[in-house]
């Protein structure tokens, strides 16, 4: 879900602002893989100017372990939210605190 929402938000910032700033979106529009490839190809190899090895192994684990999916299931997010609201409960009435 954050992969999307950050893909959003980086094309968002970078035609939006272009927009902004009196450029055309005709030419990206008919080039569209194209510019695409730039913009792809500038961040990562700002990336890959700005880090060490180090990191760049770690950004490349980080991705493919986003990609894969959550190791999470929707039922113990929901046990997680039951236990804290029980917790929350419980504090209100000064159980724990005693």
């Amino acid at each position: 879900m954050f992969v999307i929402i950050g893909l959003v938000v980086l094309f968002g910032c970078v035609f939006g602002f272009y927009v902004n700033h009196g450029g055309s979106m005709a030419p990206i529009l008919e080039a569209a893989p194209t510019e695409l490839g730039i913009i792809f190809g500038a961040g990562i190899g700002a990336m890959v100017i700005g880090n060490s090895l180090d990191v760049l192994k770690a950004v490349g684990a980080g991705v493919g372990k986003t990609l894969s999916g959550s190791a999470y299931h929707k039922q113990e997010f929901q046990d997680t939210i039951t236990l804290i609201v029980k917790l929350f409960k419980l504090s209100r009435r000064r159980v724990l605190w005693r």
